[in-house]
C-alpha cells in the first residue's frame, strides 16, 4: 500500500515537473539566438575584421562594428582555443556575450558586430565579464551613431 501512494505522488510531482520545464523551455526558445542575429559567413567576419567603424577595447574584450544592409543587428564571436583554452571557459564566455547582446535591444539595429574575447576573459568572473562587456556596449553605440550619421 505504502508503495502504491508513493508511486503515485512520484508520478504527480513528474508531471508538474514537466509542465514547469515545459514553460522554461518556451522562455528559453523566446530568447533563442536565432540565425538572423548571428554573422554566418566568413565573409562577413572579415568585412568587419578588415574594415570596421567602431573598434573598441577593454582587458577581457575587442569589439568591432559595421554596418550592414538590414535593419537587425548581427553578432559575431570569436573565442579561439589559443586565448581560451577551456571548451566550459568559451562557452560560458560566449553565453555571456549572447545574453549582453539581446539585452541591447534595437540600439545596435543594422549594425553587425563581432565581439573577440581575450585571454584575460576565461580567469574573470561574470560580474566582470558583464561589467566590462556594457561598458564597451556604449562606447560602441557612441561611436557607431557618429559613424551612422555621417
Amino acid at each position: 500500500m505504502g508503495e502504491a501512494s508513493c508511486g503515485a505522488a512520484g508520478e504527480k510531482g513528474e508531471k508538474g515537473s514537466a509542465l514547469r520545464n515545459l514553460g522554461a523551455r518556451k522562455e528559453v526558445a523566446q530568447e533563442s539566438f536565432s540565425r538572423h542575429q548571428r554573422l554566418l559567413r566568413s565573409v562577413d567576419y572579415a568585412r568587419i575584421f578588415e574594415n570596421s567603424y567602431a573598434r573598441e577595447r577593454n582587458s577581457c574584450w575587442v569589439v568591432l562594428g559595421k554596418p550592414n544592409q538590414t535593419v537587425r543587428a548581427r553578432l559575431g564571436l570569436a573565442v579561439g582555443k589559443k586565448s581560451v583554452r577551456s571548451a566550459v571557459e568559451r562557452n560560458r564566455i560566449k553565453r555571456v556575450v549572447r545574453e549582453s547582446f539581446r539585452r541591447q535591444g534595437k540600439r545596435l539595429s543594422g549594425w553587425d558586430i563581432v565581439v573577440v574575447a581575450r585571454a584575460s576573459a576565461a580567469v574573470c568572473a561574470r560580474a566582470k565579464l558583464v561589467a566590462s562587456l556594457e561598458e564597451l556596449w556604449h562606447r560602441v553605440f557612441l561611436n557607431l551613431g557618429a559613424h551612422h550619421g555621417s
